[in-house]
């Protein structure tokens, strides 16, 4: 990368915390359940949205709903306490040695929510997403049976399955990208396309005791091509995943143990009747400190069992850290994160590494504005690819 490209990028990353000096404008809580609550934002969330705290965390837990309205009637008849949209725009710059370069204005997505509690044990949540033409659905029922502190939950559809829906680096990012050893499709070289923040179709069965809550899922897990649970594919094995969540503090700081164990059959290698199975383990926490800074590490251990004729089993490991810090006044945020990942033990640099830093602030009520630059290195290749992206959200 250029010195004029580097200069371009920190000038950037400097400009809207700038902005929010001058223009302080402080979030206020958005969007549905705010309503609902007539509350702040800082009710669920801190050090800052989307991140949630310990009241957050809880609320999702028992089915959108707070303790003392375990086991009472709620009231459906106001829309506006359960529908909220969203949008983002990016503008998106790549400097890249292993492909063409490229500067492009994108819509990301437009979202529908539709979510809450409807009655005194059963509550929902839709999330109807459109993204690069394509329609994502998240759709769940979901039952509380239990004292306000001490219930099981059972839940069923298609849902987020832990990054979203989690504890520590589980739970939704404050910047605009999420953690490699999350988002990427190839943790390992046998070329499985499953990651760890894959939306699933299938039942959960979870139980919350105080501050910790341990849960098991069946899934359908990953269609012939790659996808999540699609139409159409006859693989009638199930994947499962188990995982522990214990939160510390109100801010909820804390960790959680995550196992998952999938098929998945390749119908375009593998022989009729060979598939391969694969497990990933991880180990995420975090600590957010009243000063308003957060430390997050996560470490996640892949192994693959693949056929005979295909290839060797592979084995692989993958982490990141991650340091945030929110200034209260002008209401941003500051990060930076490391990602490393190494797709097969047996076989020597061919790790990749990623350096993000960030910068996200909360105009107003409803618009937040995200920027992160971020440099990606192969060390296989030797080659690094760097990176700019600017993000609009706007939710109501």
């Amino acid at each position: 990368m250029t010195k004029k490209c580097a200069l371009f990028i920190i000038a950037a990353l400097l400009l809207i915390p700038l902005l929010g000096i001058i223009f302080p404008n402080r979030a206020e809580a958005i969007p549905a359940w705010a309503r609902k609550y007539d509350a702040d934002c800082s009710l669920c969330h801190s050090p800052a949205v989307p991140r949630l705290n310990k009241t957050g965390q809880k609320f999702r837990w028992r089915g959108f709903r707070m303790a003392d309205e375990v086991g009472q009637a709620q009231d459906i008849s106001k829309v506006g306490h359960f529908i909220s949209l969203r949008g983002r725009a990016r503008a998106e710059y790549q400097n890249n040695e292993t492909a063409e370069d490229s500067n492009q204005f994108v819509w990301h997505d437009t979202t529908l929510f539709y979510a809450g509690a409807l009655s005194e044990s059963l509550s929902s949540f839709s999330e109807i997403e459109v993204e690069d033409g394509e329609i994502n659905i998240v759709a769940q029922i979901q039952g509380i049976s239990g004292k306000s502190d001490h219930f099981t939950t059972l839940r069923i559809g298609q849902f987020h399955s832990m990054q979203g829906a989690g504890i520590g680096g589980f739970d939704r990012p404050t910047g605009v990208s999420r953690a490699e050893p999350l988002n990427s499709r190839s943790l390992t070289t046998s070329g499985i396309p499953f990651r760890i923040r894959e939306n699933q179709k299938g039942i959960e069965v979870a139980h919350v005791r105080g501050n910790s809550r341990i849960l098991a899922q069946v899934v359908n897990g990953l269609g012939v091509n790659g996808n999540s649970g699609v139409a159409g594919d006859q693989d009638r094995d199930k994947d499962f995943v188990l995982a522990y969540e214990r939160i510390h503090d109100d801010n909820a700081s804390g960790f959680t143990l995550y196992g998952y164990r999938g098929v998945w059959h390749n119908g375009a290698i593998g022989a009729l009747g060979e598939d391969f199975r694969f497990y990933r383990y991880g180990a995420l926490g975090n600590k957010i400190f009243d000063s308003g800074t957060e430390i997050i590490g996560a470490y996640f251990r892949s192994e693959d069992t693949v056929p005979e004729n295909v290839g060797p089993d592979v084995q692989g490991d993958s982490f990141y850290v991650e340091f945030e810090h929110y200034l209260k006044d002008p209401d941003t945020t500051l990060l930076a994160r490391y990602d490393w990942i190494d797709p097969d033990d047996s076989t020597k640099g061919d790790t990749r590494h990623i350096e993000t830093i960030g910068v996200v602030h909360t105009y107003e009520r409803h618009l937040r504005l995200g920027m992160e630059g971020n440099s990606a290195t192969d060390k296989g290749t030797n080659k690094t690819n760097y990176g700019l992206v600017i993000e609009a959200m706007i939710n109501f």
